[in-house]
């Protein structure tokens, strides 16, 4: 019998990266933010795997894996399978977190339905402006430059409100987001 994920990773954070867009480029952007302060975190990416007894394992959920983790804490970039979503959030642990893109509507109307308890995050894609080719998030603590294409930035302040929730200030996450080429 195959141990799924969360039988094998029971006793740590689990934090679960998932959607059909722009999933693989959170998690890099989410595990170059945790490596530029030094830290270290276990993962399992489609392309790469990393485990070294951190209190923390992150997956890059592909879709025919998503029940197995029963994680504590999600990023939903975007999606467009809502009975896969509906399965999905039925398998965050009670008091877990959600991170979701509130501009994407069928996945709200499944957050929506969910009857599920956990805490809901929504983000949108951050305001910003470009400004001789280079893209300037306007934040609360001033205008961020940022080395990311105009279709990449939708999903930044969902990877802001996850690390956040592991410990990261929001000044620190967009120091690392400078140094970020995508």
């Amino acid at each position: 019998m195959k141990t799924t994920f969360y039988e094998k990773f029971q006793h740590k954070t689990r934090v679960v990266i998932a959607g059909n867009l722009h999933k693989k480029e959170a998690t890099t952007l989410f595990l170059h933010v945790i490596h530029f302060f030094g830290n270290t975190m276990d993962f399992i990416t489609s392309s790469s795997e990393n485990i070294q007894g951190t209190d923390f394992v992150l997956f890059e959920a592909e879709n025919n894996e998503l029940l197995n983790y029963h994680p504590n804490i999600v990023l939903i970039t975007e999606n467009n399978d809502s009975e896969l979503s509906e399965n999905f959030l039925k398998t965050i642990i009670g008091g877990g977190i959600l991170i979701y893109n509130e501009e994407d509507e069928s996945l709200i109307q499944t957050i929506e339905n969910s009857e599920n308890f956990f805490r809901k995050i929504p983000y949108k894609t951050p305001d910003f402006q470009k400004t001789n080719g280079t893209n300037y998030l306007n934040t609360d603590i001033g205008e961020i430059p940022v080395q990311i294409s105009d279709e990449n930035l939708s999903f930044i302040e969902g990877v802001k409100h996850l690390c956040q929730h592991i410990g990261i200030m929001e000044e620190d996450f967009y120091e690392a987001l400078m140094e970020f080429e995508a």
